[in-house]
């Protein structure tokens, strides 16, 4: 979904139907999509393997179903929305109320001051008295 140029992203998110928006519900629709399509291909496939014939067991389909029903319940619940603009190009916009600081990168700037600050403190010298080593005798 692409922002219209006269209204921010969060206003056009905020108009569309609650029914469309990604929740649980829709990703329960990818994953029975996701199955339907997967157990398909996976009958395709599986018919021309000698053991499914053998066994009279489709595996191939179970397995297809499983993997494209994981997958289509993650697409509806939007998990694969900015990793699939980025593949093809379509790299969303950072809004401009996102800052410039990178939250990440300051707080790893801080523990690094912190340990490089801990180097400098030298180590309080411990009072120990050596033990004379004795000698045994032959």
């Amino acid at each position: 979904m692409t922002p219209r140029p006269d209204k921010p992203a969060e206003s056009v998110q905020a108009s569309r139907s609650p029914w469309l928006r990604p929740n649980v519900f829709t990703g329960v629709v990818g994953a029975v999509i996701g199955f339907i399509i997967g157990v398909w291909i996976g009958h395709r496939v599986g018919t021309h393997l000698d053991w499914v014939s053998a066994i009279d067991q489709n595996d191939v389909s179970v397995f297809a179903g499983y993997s494209f029903g994981t997958i289509g319940f993650l697409a509806g619940l939007g998990l694969l929305n900015y990793p699939a603009l980025r593949l093809i190009g379509l790299v969303p916009a950072e809004s401009e109320t996102a800052s410039a600081i990178d939250a990440a990168r300051e707080h790893d700037r801080e523990l690094a001051d912190a340990e490089e600050a801990s180097w400098r403190v030298s180590p309080t010298p411990t009072s120990r008295k050596k033990r004379p080593t004795k000698r045994r005798a032959r």
